[in-house]
């Protein structure tokens, strides 16, 4: 009985609960932004980092919101430069770069999730372990 109990304290130090991250980071690369679909929730911000020539991008990008609210740099520039957005409600943000794509997800563009979970819709669960663990009956 004791081993039992000293197994369920060491499974309890091994517990793994989801993260939620309180910002997301998207860099600029190539031609595309690495990870274009990324999720916050209300409050909560992403950051988008273009490297420059050091960091693998020769090309010159910047970061246009659809809604209008959001433009970084103002306009397309060779990096290192960096820009962040705080979203304050939910809703679907679509944003691209004016020098490799265009509004309504043509070429480099993403989108920007802000919802109750913090999730990209449709977007495979992720494991989480238990202190508890069941055994399934047939």
């Amino acid at each position: 009985m004791v081993l039992a109990g000293l197994f369920a304290a060491a499974l309890g130090v091994f517990a793994v609960s989801p993260a939620s991250a309180d910002s997301q980071q998207v860099q600029l690369q190539d031609n595309a932004f690495i990870v274009p679909a990324v999720a916050v929730k209300a409050g909560e911000s992403v950051t988008w980092t273009n490297p420059g020539p050091q960091g693998g991008t020769t090309d010159i990008h910047n970061v246009n919101f659809e809604d209008g609210a959001f433009t970084n740099p103002p306009m397309p520039a060779l990096g290192p430069n960096t820009g962040t957005r705080t979203f304050a409600t939910e809703g679907t943000y679509l944003y691209f770069c004016q020098n490799h794509g265009g509004p309504g997800r043509q070429g480099m563009s993403g989108v920007v999730y802000v919802n109750s979970t913090g999730t990209v819709p449709g977007a495979a669960p992720t494991a989480s372990f238990t202190t508890s663990p069941s055994v399934a009956r047939i």
